[in-house]
C-alpha cells in the first residue's frame, strides 16, 4: 500500500502475504519491488485504495510483521515514532498501544513460549538499549505469569500455579527496572509497570505513586488511566471502589481535554465495563453518567467514524434505553461488529427494541 501522506515516496519491497480467517499465516513472501509513487492530489470524493496506510487501521500488524522478520531496528524506530499524542488509528487509539497485543496473549496453547524469548533476547543483542525490547520481555514474563496462574476471576488457583505466577511476575518487574534510565520516555514502560504491580496487588501506596509519576510524564496516554481504574474495581467485581475509579477517569478526562476532549469518559467507562463479569450493569452498578457518556461518543464518532466507534456507541445507547440516540447512530452503521454488542444486548434485540415502527 502507499506510505502515508501524498508527496513522492519510495518503497523498496513488496511483501506477499495469505491469511486463513483465523487469521493464520499460510504463506509470507517478501520481494525486492522498488516503486516509486507519486505524489498525490487529495480527493474530495473519497480516499483511493493504494493511498490507505495500513498503520491507520491495524498497526499491531506492523508491530507483528517487523517482529516476524525480526527487523529490530524498524521496531525501535516504531517505538519511537508512535509515541506521540498525535500517532492514532483509525479508532482515535495511540498506534503504541497496538505494541501490547502483540505480547499479551497469555490463553494461547500454540504460543511458542521459548522461541518468543529467545526472539526478544535477539532484539535485546541487536540494541542492548532498547526501551521496545525490554518492555517486550516484561511483557513476556507477565503474560507467562497469567499463562499458568489462569483467569483473574479464577478463585482455585493451584498452589504451585501461584508460586510460579509470583516469581514469573518479580522477573517482568526486574526488567523493567533495569530499563528504566533508557525506557521512561515511553508510556508503555509504566502501563507495564502498572499492569504488574496491580496484577500482584502491591500497596496502593506504591501504585498511586507509579501512577502519578507515569501521568506526570505521559499526561495523553489513556491506558495509564485504564491500569489504574483497574486497580480500583478488579476484574473478580471484590472491593469495587467506583468512587476511585470515576475520579481516574475524571482525571483522564482533564488531562487530556486539548487534544481528546471529553472522548476519555466514553473509552475508558466503555473498556472496564467490559472486563466485568456477565451480570455487571455498568449503569445500574457504577458512577457512570450516560448523558456524560453520550456526549463523549458524539464527540468521539465524529472524530473517528469508525465501524467499532459506531457500533460501541449504538450498544450503549442501547443499553441505557435512550432510543433517540439509538436512533441517531444506527443508520450510520453499516457493518456490524458482534463483540460490540454484548450477548445480553445484541444488535437484533436492540434493533426489535427500536425499529420495529419505525
Amino acid at each position: 500500500m502507499r506510505p502515508s501522506s501524498l508527496g513522492p515516496q519510495q518503497t523498496d519491497y513488496l511483501m506477499v502475504m495469505v491469511y486463513t480467517g483465523q487469521g493464520t499465516v499460510l504463506l509470507r513472501s517478501k520481494f525486492d519491488w522498488p516503486h516509486v509513487w507519486q505524489e498525490k492530489k487529495a480527493s474530495t470524493v473519497g480516499r483511493a485504495v493504494d493511498s490507505v496506510e495500513l498503520s491507520e487501521a491495524h498497526p499491531w500488524r506492523i508491530f507483528s510483521l517487523n517482529l516476524d522478520e525480526e527487523d529490530f531496528a524498524a521496531l525501535d524506530i516504531l517505538m519511537r515514532k508512535w509515541n506521540d499524542p498525535k500517532e492514532r488509528d483509525h479508532n482515535g487509539e495511540w498506534k503504541l498501544d497496538s505494541f501490547r497485543q502483540v505480547f499479551v496473549n497469555y490463553s494461547s496453547g500454540k504460543r511458542d513460549w521459548k522461541g518468543d524469548l529467545q526472539r526478544i533476547k535477539r532484539w535485546q543483542a541487536f540494541n542492548p538499549k532498547s526501551a521496545g525490547a525490554a518492555i517486550a520481555e516484561a511483557k513476556y514474563w507477565a503474560a507467562y505469569a497469567w499463562h499458568i496462574r489462569g483467569n483473574e476471576t479464577s478463585t482455585q488457583a493451584d498452589p504451585v500455579a501461584l508460586r510460579v505466577f509470583g516469581e514469573r511476575m518479580q522477573r517482568a518487574e526486574k526488567v523493567l527496572q533495569e530499563a528504566k534510565d533508557f525506557s521512561v520516555d515511553n508510556p508503555l514502560w509504566y502501563e507495564a509497570y502498572l499492569d504488574i504491580a496491580v496484577a500482584t496487588k502491591r500497596k496502593d501506596k506504591f501504585i498511586e505513586a507509579l501512577f502519578n509519576e507515569a501521568i506526570r510524564r505521559h499526561p495523553h496516554f489513556q491506558p495509564l488511566y485504564l491500569n489504574m481504574a483497574k486497580h480500583w474495581v478488579p476484574r473478580s467485581g471484590d472491593m469495587a471502589d467506583w468512587n476511585k475509579v470515576d475520579g481516574v477517569i475524571k482525571q483522564a478526562v482533564s488531562n487530556a481535554a486539548e487534544m481528546d476532549s471529553a472522548s476519555n469518559y466514553a473509552l475508558l467507562y466503555a473498556q472496564i465495563s467490559e472486563l466485568q463479569k456477565f451480570e455487571f450493569d455498568l449503569f445500574r452498578d457504577s458512577l457512570v453518567s450516560w448523558v456524560k457518556m453520550r456526549d463523549s461518543y458524539e464527540g468521539l464518532v465524529k472524530r473517528y467514524p469508525s465501524a467499532d466507534n459506531l457500533n460501541e456507541f449504538a450498544a450503549f445507547a442501547c443499553r441505557a434505553n435512550d432510543k433517540s440516540a439509538y436512533l441517531n447512530i444506527r443508520p450510520l452503521i453499516k457493518h456490524i461488529v458482534p463483540k460490540k454488542w454484548p450477548g445480553n444486548y445484541s444488535y437484533d434485540l436492540c434493533d426489535r427494541r427500536f425499529l420495529q415502527n419505525v
